[in-house]
């Protein structure tokens, strides 16, 4: 029932959670670069959704290299759907798209269900 590829999610509301299938092709641990997180890993994931649809990358926060596989089949529960931001070289800081562009984002409610063997 909650289950959703990147297109649906992007078409909710608002602050809705869904949970996206992903064929994961690409898992790489990162770094925070700056702020008060400075240093925390977290995962960068690509890969295909249901509709074989290429999505990503998906910021995974507090997550590390060896939580998602590449080839593997993962299930991100809690994805909440969000305003894309982009990088304002002005401000130096990240500000709300303003064409009202929607992402599925990483929340604290976030959790990882690797279904490759079902």
């Amino acid at each position: 029932k909650h289950l959703a590829t990147h297109h649906h999610g992007t078409q909710m509301a608002l602050g809705q959670y869904v949970d996206l299938v992903l064929h994961v092709y690409q898992a790489e641990e990162m770094t925070i670069q700056s702020g008060q997180n400075y240093g925390a890993p977290y995962l960068m994931v690509s890969g295909m959704d249901m509709d074989q649809v290429n999505v990503g990358p998906i910021r995974l926060w507090n997550h590390e290299g060896n939580d998602v596989q590449v080839g593997s089949i993962i299930i991100l529960r809690g994805l909440r759907v969000a305003t894309e931001r982009q990088w304002n070289t002005e401000k130096q800081n990240y500000v709300h798209d303003r064409d009202g562009a929607k992402k599925l984002d990483n929340d604290a409610r976030t959790a990882i269900e690797d279904v490759s063997d079902q």
